[in-house]
């Protein structure tokens, strides 16, 4: 396993441990600055770790064909 594959797993584990944290969080805080900071950042946060995870794990890919190709 490579570098960008340990961070890439970190990464992907660590995020699985703050949705639940957030899920957590959101049952018992439920006001309208809950909500702001969901809508405003939460969101958007959510929506890009996948995305992140995605091009972490593209790049670990191209890395290792480029070292086989120069094998």
């Amino acid at each position: 396993m490579n570098n960008l594959n340990l961070i890439h797993d970190r990464l992907q584990n660590r995020f699985r441990v703050l949705r639940l944290e957030w899920q957590r969080t959101c049952e018992q805080w439920d006001d309208p600055v809950r909500h702001r900071l969901e809508r405003e950042i939460w969101q958007e946060f959510e929506s890009m770790v996948p995305v992140a995870l995605d091009e972490l794990r593209n790049l670990s890919e191209l890395i290792a064909r480029a070292q086989r190709e120069l094998q």
